[in-house]
């Protein structure tokens, strides 16, 4: 509504100024006229007054417009203003007229109307997301809509959020029985329906509004008044702000009031308001800059600060020149200001200072007038105590400094002792990641990474108490004066800014130091700590200097000036005499996006889950997407900002980016509100994967997957990750849903806090699953991920249906093929193709025809559909002729580093789609475009070269939000970087490659650089697998050797060495010397320095080893095939070659126990048995006397160290080999017990079963070495007792055990496989004839006894008594054992025979240390598995690249009922697999009931301490035992009287069955084990079956040399056939078919020669991930 005051002659300037001094008492007044429309006056805008009103109700509109239209109103308000106060002078020649705009009065009601469309629709919710299915029906009743049509959709389960997302094919496409009126009216009431829940507002919001827009009436009327004593007319007393001088001064403003000065009432009264709405603050100071007309747009809800003049300089003498000049610039304005407008003069120069103040601020921080925060900065900032506030005033810090915490700072320099009780670090805490530390945690530091990560930098941000800690007792930091901070502190401090202040941390030029002057506290300390600052970042164009109080500044000034030439320096980078609610209202908006609401969870519980800011960044491996994502923020069409933002999330997605959450949110309102296409296309796919994620989610059924993997397969660029982020959008209101950035050791942790976020224990069993996104993970990454979610899923108890649901985004050249290959079960796979369907292509001309549209309304270029590549490149479907012409177009424009840049960026992205390049590593490349850049005049500061980049860079390169760039797609990469070369002509791919690795973008000093040394480590070694296979090299370095030649290749590998320092590129550098150049010597050289870079990594000993091998390998070839004899020469280089390569490969097993022992470690092993047992061929095949005096029995002779037979000599070696070459049987012994440990012992706890499938194939290649090794270690033929005497008792002893081997029970697998065979003799003879070795027992007899005389009374034969076994043979078996050894068999058979049986006794006096026992066997169990979870180092990396194994202990015996040893149950005895045990095989729920199960095994009594372990007392004088159970129990009831059957595992004693002693009669499927069979995506599992197993390929070589023996006596014989007399021989035809004979054995022959050279050659790699 405006007013005018008209009266027949001009009003003179007193007139003016009285009317505005009495304006604030008849304010009052007018608010009574209006009261009783049921309105109230919102705001006052000058010029002629505008009243903003704010009617609450259609009746209080209806009379307002009543009174207005028959002049009644503006009686009212001329009768309230009109008084003598006002003048004194005749009155009827004045009049007040009013108008009210009919189109305001229109809206007005239009706006009631939609909220009053009928009396049904007042029932429902606002919000038709929130209706449910009954609300639907009513709605659909109500708007007239057909019964079967609202019947089918209620039966349909159609919800608010459904509906809400419908559209006409959906409408017409679920509901069979719409009609075109149906669908119309349902589509037109719909969309009224959402235009008026969008303009409604909740009642509480309206009273705030109002509430607050009264005080602000009131507060900014007195200050008007106050102001209005000066004349009307501004006079400037002082330069412009930007008015460069020659000596730029800070921009101040009068003292304000300082926080503690205690507030009148009325101010107290409107702080109150403030709390309220806080956000009202921003927006008015937003509307004044937005306005295209300033002076009448001055609004009093934007007076929160006493009126003052434009900003000021602080200098004296430019004040009074400023004075002098006043005169002169009252009459000029006098002159230029029109009659009766001085008002609107005074609301511009007010609203310009507004503008200034934050342009100004925004330039000093970022260099652009515009320029927000973002994440190319490295925010830093010094602060101390603030000021005191008013009493009770508890919400001054936040209403003042709230910016605080919506900025992620690098590291904050807080000088508040008592910050953490109530100053900045109290207001950071609460919502941020923060490492709080003390400044000498800075003094020496050794290594910067290992500080890094000691301080979690820069995931956290280091909160530094400068000056002490006084919040924590337990912290002796206490608060110090100058004299003694400098003394004890200074230094300290100083240490934490150098280190900060290195490019390592912060690059050079990207700090933004935020200087906060807050009081006089540690005023002087603060000052030392500026110098300090200026000097360490080599300049003070990063530091902005902020303070309120001028006097407070000037002090701080006259202190700093002594590190600087002049003062102007730093009034320059200063900001001074703004308030700080002011400076925080800038700041916000500079942030961009700030949170106003708590983060919500959906929750299937009554109320809301509520999720803090700083637990969500705790979850920093994952990312969560909240209930009420893009919709708790102040980023809505109410923001001044929001247009600029909607565009640059827009035009950021066609440009490359990926999808943000809010291009789902913007596109879903534009498409409500605009009938747009909105930012993203919904791929064909979309339901599909939806439907396929959803069917686990809502699933209850008991038995389901607990975990649940659904893949979508796509092809690069077909829009796969923006699909399944649409999904997860989808899904996102009623389902918990994540996104997984990176696996670590506590991504799972993680995962599982989400989902039990906000739910009691009671509620356990009814927590739904969690959906997570996995995208562009490695696929040994996603294996190890589901390997633990299934560990941790195990422990997790549902009353049915998922825990977790991955959907699994993954890269595939062609998803359809791949899915059809094997059979993919078709409700867990998904296909999506770069190739548009009819819709899609629809759209994107749809969508196109929109771009244009935006672009001849704003005319700013950004809008042009051929600049958005991303966009179009989808769009053309990746049409190769138009990515050629796009590229060649853009390129054209583009010179220089630009150039330079984009090239080297495609070269990384044409082999690595997901590269990109840290920016900060840029900063030096490109430092002629940043020196280029644009510089703000005033403030000396350059716009970052990223900023100042070619239109067309920005098109070809994407520019992420992550602080780095990338070319958005492989092909694109690809053709720009072909046309680049092309145009050079003279660079080849190698020439860019070496461009690349010698370019300051690896020489950066920046942090970020080991991003890009990964990425170029990738890009050096990372071989790609093609469906089963790998290629030999990285697919560049592959190229390149096609192209080029080896010597290239070489080069490039050697640069990368030189530049990266990287251990695996050294590696890399040997297997290519090693496999394509056979070149011994240089393989060795870098495996020696990639060892000497790490000598942890069991590949680079694995990698050295197989260099000797190849080595021996192609030395010993030539004379294995012809069965040639070696010289001395070459049989000592044979010797050293051999015995170094097992040495190493020992050392690799060794070294990947410490490493890895998460999987079976046994490359190493494998490795070094074939060296062993091709050393044993070479001798026997190419070494006198055993290549030509008798045959394997001489050699057999030998090594067993037996007499030779007579005539046949030693070998001619040193004495060194002789007693090396007999002392290989124990090396071989000792690998082939190691690995028969290993299959004892383990058995795969994973439901992908890769372990479970790698044991079974050990065990199988153990009993083909068996074979091997009896072929050389095997007793003589014909056997001869007589060799042996009892003279040699030891010798004796070894025939025996020789013997029982080839009895094959020299294992305990072997013997209990005859057991199960029913082979008593085999057994009985075994024992028998170690029996005799009694005076010379060794490890070996003893375990092999007590395992015959288990397995003897495992198939019922009378049991022998368990104490004489145990006095026999367990206790000096025990004695034997060395405190370092790794084998767990001692401690376990203590633990069993120690057992203590009830009511049974025992000579067994040492029973009592059964405890001591198991803690043994649970430690050596850990210690053959032990695995470090601290933070790897980063050459370390590669070794999680191995899927983890979930290896758990094998349990073979149970505490059975009987006698003797039959106290002893073998698994064998019960009929069961380590599956039926672990309750895994469908069908076996009463197992446990079975009477076979009672009959043979004991129950015992314990006490259940929690779902996983029990309490089991065995002698009310000892400690129970602590038993874990089998299988988590679903009952947690504590302490509670429990029974249970004892097994014996490799970890201590374990508990199955495990029954309350109350449900002894009712038992339940409590111990059923749960179910992952749709856990694993089937397409990455590795293969089971290695692809070389080494056993075959030594029997391969004894089968060949035997098949060629053959053959060559078959030429002998034919040879000699056709030598005999021609007498003697058959003419004609006989002579004929010894021909052919003798040509086909030849050829066979030749055969033969060719197929054992190349399995001679053929390297035998057990693990393909291993070399």
């Amino acid at each position: 509504m405006m007013m005018d005051v008209l009266r027949d002659v001009q009003p003179d300037d007193a007139l003016t100024k009285r009317w505005y001094k009495i304006r604030h008492d008849y304010i009052e007044l007018l608010q009574d006229v209006v009261k009783k429309h049921e309105t109230t006056i919102a705001g006052v805008r000058m010029g002629s007054v505008k009243f903003i009103l704010h009617v609450r109700s259609r009746k209080g509109l209806d009379s307002l417009w009543k009174d207005y239209c028959s002049g009644k109103l503006a009686l009212e308000f001329g009768e309230a203003l009109i008084t003598d106060e006002l003048t004194t002078e005749d009155k009827s020649n004045i009049t007040i007229r009013l108008e009210i705009q009919e189109s305001d009065y229109e809206k007005g009601c239009r706006f009631f109307e939609s909220l009053q469309t009928d009396p049904t629709k007042r029932e429902l919710p606002v919000r038709m997301s929130k209706w449910t299915v009954e609300h639907v029906r009513q709605w659909l009743l109500d708007i007239g809509v057909s019964d079967s049509v609202a019947d089918e959709m209620y039966e349909g389960s159609i919800d608010g959020e459904v509906l809400e997302m419908y559209t006409k094919d959906d409408l017409n496409d679920n509901c069979s029985n719409m009609t075109k009126r149906d669908t119309s009216l349902i589509l037109y009431s719909k969309e009224r329906w959402l235009e008026s829940e969008k303009q409604q507002q909740s009642p509480l919001r309206q009273e705030a509004v109002i509430q607050e827009t009264e005080q602000d009436l009131s507060r900014g009327i007195e200050r008007e008044i106050q102001d209005q004593t000066r004349p009307l007319r501004p006079e400037p007393k002082e330069p412009a702000l930007l008015q460069d001088d020659g000596r730029s001064q800070p921009a101040v403003r009068p003292k304000a009031p300082r926080i503690r000065d205690k507030p009148s009432p009325k101010k107290e009264k409107a702080k109150k308001v403030a709390t309220v709405l806080p956000q009202q603050i921003l927006e008015t100071t937003t509307m004044l800059q937005q306005s295209d007309h300033p002076g009448d747009n001055l609004d009093i809800t934007d007076q929160q600060r006493p009126r003052q003049p434009p900003l000021q300089a602080v200098d004296v003498e430019q004040h009074r020149e400023a004075k002098s000049r006043e005169p002169q610039a009252m009459e000029k304005n006098k002159k230029e200001i029109p009659p009766g407008d001085g008002h609107a003069s005074i609301a511009r120069s007010t609203s310009e200072v507004a503008t200034t103040d934050e342009a100004r601020l925004r330039m000093l921080l970022t260099g652009d007038e515009r320029g927000e925060l973002d994440q190319s900065y490295y925010p830093v900032l010094i602060a101390n105590k603030p000021a005191t506030p008013a009493e009770n005033d508890t919400d001054a810090i936040a209403r003042q400094f709230g910016f605080i915490k919506t900025i992620r700072w690098t590291t904050v320099l807080d000088f508040n002792s008592k910050s953490k009780v109530d100053g900045l670090c109290k207001l950071y805490h609460e919502d941020r990641m923060v490492s709080l530390q003390q400044p000498e945690l800075f003094k020496d530091i050794e290594s910067d990474e290992e500080f890094r990560n000691t301080i979690e930098f820069p995931e956290k941000t280091v909160w530094v108490f400068a000056n002490g800690r006084e919040d924590d007792h337990n912290i002796q930091a206490p608060k110090m004066a100058m004299p003694e901070w400098h003394n004890i502190r200074r230094r300290d401090v100083e240490d934490s800014v150098r280190f900060f202040s290195q490019p390592s941390v912060i690059p050079k030029g990207r700090a933004v130091i935020m200087f906060l002057l807050l009081s006089e506290d540690d005023i002087d300390i603060l000052c030392e700590t500026f110098g300090k600052l200026s000097s360490s970042f080599q300049s003070i164009q990063s530091i902005v200097c902020i303070a309120e109080d001028r006097e407070l500044y000037s002090k701080f000034v006259s202190y700093v000036t002594k590190w600087f030439s002049t003062k102007d320096e730093i009034d320059k980078r200063s900001l001074v005499g703004l308030e700080w609610q002011e400076i925080n209202r800038i700041m916000m908006r500079m942030n961009g996006v700030n949170q106003t609401t708590k983060n919500e969870l959906p929750s299937n519980l009554r109320g809301q889950c509520f999720l803090s800011e700083k637990q969500k960044d705790e979850w920093n491996d994952i990312t969560v997407v909240c209930k009420n994502e893009c919709e708790n923020t102040d980023m809505d069409d109410t923001s001044p900002s929001y247009k600029q933002f909607v565009k640059r999330k827009e035009l950021d997605f066609y440009h490359g980016e990926k999808v943000d959450w809010w291009n789902f949110a913007i596109g879903e309102k534009e498409k409500k509100l605009r009938k747009a296409c909105g930012h993203v296309l919904k791929r064909k796919g979309f339901g599909d994967v939806l439907r396929k994620v959803k069917k686990p989610l809502d699933s209850s059924r008991s038995g389901d997957s607990l975990i649940v993997t659904v893949t979508l397969l796509h092809q690069p660029g077909a829009g796969g990750s923006t699909l399944a982020r649409h999904v997860l959008w989808e899904l996102h209101k009623d389902y918990r849903c994540v996104v997984v950035n990176r696996v670590t050791s506590r991504t799972v942790n993680q995962l599982m806090e989400v989902r039990h976020y906000g739910y009691e224990k009671e509620h356990a069993k009814q927590i739904p699953p969690v959906c997570v996104l996995v995208d562009n993970l490695d696929d040994i990454e996603v294996l190890d991920l589901i390997a633990d979610l299934e560990e941790k899923s195990k422990y997790v108890r549902v009353d049915g249906g998922a825990v977790c649901v991955l959907l699994h985004c993954k890269r595939n050249a062609d998803p359809d093929k791949a899915i059809k290959a094997k059979d993919r079960d078709p409700d867990l796979y998904i296909p999506l193709t770069q190739k548009l369907i009819q819709t899609e292509k629809k759209w994107f001309q749809q969508k196109y025809i929109e771009l244009e549209h935006k672009e001849n309304e704003y005319k700013t270029g950004d809008y042009i559909p051929d600049n958005l590549l991303a966009f179009m490149v989808m769009k053309e479907e990746f049409n190769k002729e138009y990515i050629t012409n796009v590229v060649s177009r853009i390129l054209q424009d583009i010179k220089g580093n630009d150039l330079k840049l984009i090239k080297l960026c495609a070269l990384l992205n044409s082999y690595i789609h997901e590269a990109d390049i840290p920016i900060s590593c840029c900063d030096t490349f490109m430092a002629g475009t940043w020196a280029k850049g644009k510089t703000i005049y005033f403030t000396k500061h350059t716009l970052n070269w990223e900023k100042s980049v070619s239109a067309s860079f920005k098109i070809m390169v994407v520019i992420t939000e992550n602080r780095t760039i990338k070319i958005l797609h492989k092909s694109i990469a690809e053709e720009a970087l072909r046309q680049i070369l092309r145009e050079s002509g003279d660079q080849s791919l190698a020439d860019v490659t070496l461009e690349f690795l010698n370019s300051e973008l690896l020489q950066s000093s920046s942090y970020s650089r080991k991003i890009l040394a990964k990425t170029t480590h990738d890009l050096l070694i990372r071989r790609e697998r093609v469906e089963d296979t790998k290629t030999g090299f990285s697919v560049l370095i592959e190229n390149i050797c096609k192209m080029h030649g080896s010597k290239k290749a070489i080069t490039i590998l050697t640069k990368g060495v030189e530049i990266l320092q990287d251990a695996f590129v050294a590696q890399q550098l040997a297997r290519f010397y090693l496999i394509k150049e056979k070149d011994f010597n240089m393989a060795h050289t870098f495996a020696v320095r990639a060892l000497d870079m790490n000598p942890q990594n069991p590949y680079f000993w694995d990698t050295k080893g197989r260099v000797y091998k190849a080595h021996f390998d192609t030395l010993t070839e030539p004379y294995v095939l012809d069965q040639q004899a070696l010289s001395d020469e070459v049989w000592n280089e044979v010797f050293s070659l051999s015995f170094k390569a097992m040495k190493t490969f020992r050392k690799s097993y060794e070294v990947s126990k410490e490493a890895a022992p998460t999987r079976i470690v046994y490359t190493g092993l494998y490795t070094e048995l074939n060296v062993a047992f091709r050393l044993l061929q070479v001798i026997h095949l190419c070494v006198e006397p055993f290549r030509t005096q008798g045959d394997i029995n001489v050699l057999q002779m030998y090594l067993l160290k037996l007499d030779l037979p007579p005539g046949v000599s030693l070998p001619a070696w040193d004495s060194e080999s002789q007693t090396q070459v007999r002392e290989l049987k124990n090396r071989v012994d000792e690998v082939l017990e190691i690995m028969d440990g290993k299959t004892t012992y383990y058995k795969d706890g994973s439901t992908a079963n890769i372990a479970g499938q790698k044991l079974d194939e050990m065990r199988q290649n153990m009993r083909k070495y068996s074979i091997i090794y009896n072929k050389y270690y095997g007793e003589p033929q014909p056997m001869h007792k007589e060799r042996y005497s009892d003279k040699d008792p030891m010798s004796l002893a070894e025939y025996r055990r020789r013997l029982v081997d080839q009895l094959h029970c020299g294992s305990f697998h072997e013997i209990f496989d005859r057991a199960k065979a029913k082979q008593r003799e085999v057994l009985e003879d075994s024992r028998d004839l170690l029996l005799k070795n009694s005076s010379n027992f060794n490890s070996f007899d003893l375990r092999i006894l007590i395992c015959i005389y288990l397995a003897l009374s495992s198939l019922g034969e009378k049991s022998v008594s368990a104490d004489y076994v145990y006095q026999e043979f367990v206790r000096p078996f025990y004695a034997m054992d060395r405190p370092k050894d790794e084998s767990c068999w001692p401690s376990f058979l203590m633990t069993m025979f120690l057992w203590p049986i009830k009511g049974m006794a025992s000579e067994r006096r040492d029973r009592y240390d059964l405890t001591e026992h198991i803690t043994e066997l649970k430690r050596r169990w850990d210690v053959d598995r032990k695995f470090s979870r601290a933070r790897l180092p980063q050459v370390h990396e590669r070794i999680r690249r191995q899927f983890k194994s979930q290896m758990r202990p094998r349990t073979h015996f149970f505490l059975g009922q009987g006698e003797g040893l039959r106290v002893f149950a073998h698994i064998t005895e019960l009929h069961a697999t380590q599956g039926k045990l672990d309750r895994r095989d469908a069908g076996d729920d009463l197992f446990w009931q079975s009477d076979l199960v009672k009959e043979r095994l004991v129950r015992l009594e314990g006490t259940l301490l929690n779902a996983t372990s029990l309490l089991h007392r065995f002698h009310k004088d000892k400690d129970p035992i602590d038993i874990k159970l089998a299988v988590p129990h679903e009952k947690l009831a504590s302490q509670e009287s429990v029974t249970f059957y004892l097994g014996f595992s490799w970890n201590g004693p374990v508990a199955y069955d495990v029954t309350l002693s109350t449900d002894a009669e009712c038992r339940d499927d409590h111990t059923v084990q749960p179910s992952f069979r749709k856990a694993y995506p089937s397409h990455i599992l590795p293969s089971g079956k290695s692809k070389v197993s080494p056993s075959d390929n030594l029997s391969n070589i004894g089968r060949l040399h035997m098949e060629r023996e053959k053959v060559n006596k078959k030429i002998e014989e034919l040879s000699s056939a056709s030598q005999q007399d021609s007498e003697k021989r058959k003419l004609g035809k006989d002579e004929e078919t010894i021909h052919k004979s003798q040509t086909y054995f030849k050829r066979q022959l030749k055969k033969l020669n060719k197929e054992l050279q190349r399995v001679w050659q053929q390297d035998d790699i057990y693990d393909d991930g291993y070399y």
